[in-house]
């Protein structure tokens, strides 16, 4: 200016609010297995970035493209920054859900929804075949097999027979068939239509080892007189015929003769006497 005098130049402008998602906001909630305290939702920030108040809304099924539609909303309300939302908000049962949060317009900020989708895994409930007993040669339909035990797993509150109500448990003795000798048999057991899951629970069966107890058979029978009771100068011995053997089973028996009076004798009798006999297997 040749005259020393100074222009002033007036420039308008704008600085208009900045996004979340502009400065790096990062909203994440990692999954859990149902029963266990639930996961915090973390917002990465940088440090120049500050809210204090975000609203949430919970949903039972993961959003499609950002969308809401068809899921049934079950809970919502307010949190602070830290993520901490009260224990009676989240959802408890097993399943996939959606979490929308908004972070409430600043003088810096717009408002910022995000949506994170999360599943409540489902628990491992354990469950062992209890122990059971019969006797040699028993069918193994019929074997009085008990219920399953040392259960693990069950969340508190929960009831044992209202979570398998619909589960039929069956139960089988390995390597154990009729005639199988006297031995202990593990015992494993299986769901009818290969059930592995129930409603916030995972099924893990185990076998129970050396749970069958096979005792002897206590044998009944009768000794059979000889038909023909006549001296011939030949032994006549007696025969006990066993009334439940079990299938082919070849049994030898010891017998022992008395005479009646007279004592234990040597062997079988031959001469004319009156005579009884024991027998054991």
């Amino acid at each position: 200016d040749p005259e020393g005098q100074k222009n002033t130049v007036k420039v308008w402008y704008r600085i208009r609010s900045a996004s979340y998602t502009e400065m790096n906001l990062r909203i994440s909630l990692d999954s859990w297995k149902y029963g266990t305290t639930p996961a915090e939702i973390e917002f990465n920030k940088p440090a120049d970035v500050a809210f204090t108040e975000v609203e949430f809304t919970f949903y039972k099924g993961t959003a499609q493209g950002g969308s809401m539609s068809g899921l049934e909303e079950l809970s919502e309300g307010f949190c602070g920054s830290d993520g901490n939302i009260a224990a009676e908000n989240w959802p408890k049962p097993a399943g996939d859900y959606t979490l929308l949060v908004l972070i409430p317009q600043s003088q810096n900020f717009d408002a910022c929804p995000g949506i994170v989708t999360f599943t409540i895994e489902k628990a491992e409930l354990v469950l062992t075949a209890n122990e059971a007993q019969a006797i040699y040669g028993t069918d193994p339909t019929a074997i009085d097999w008990k219920d399953y035990r040392d259960v693990r797993g069950l969340v508190d509150g929960d009831d044992l027979a209202t979570v398998l109500k619909d589960v039929t448990f069956k139960y089988e003795a390995e390597n154990y068939g009729v005639g199988s000798p006297v031995a202990r048999y593990n015992i494993t057991m299986t769901t009818e239509g290969g059930v592995k899951e129930v409603a916030n629970y995972t099924l893990k069966l185990q076998t129970a080892t050396e749970a069958l107890n096979i005792t002897p058979r206590p044998l009944t029978g009768n000794i059979q007189n000889p038909t023909e009771l006549t001296y011939s100068g030949k032994t006549i011995p007696a025969t006990f015929k066993p009334t439940n053997a079990v299938g082919e089973d070849k049994l030898e028996f010891e017998y022992t003769y008395y005479k009646v009076g007279g004592g234990k004798i040597e062997g079988e009798p031959k001469d004319v006497g009156s005579y009884y006999v024991t027998e054991k297997q």
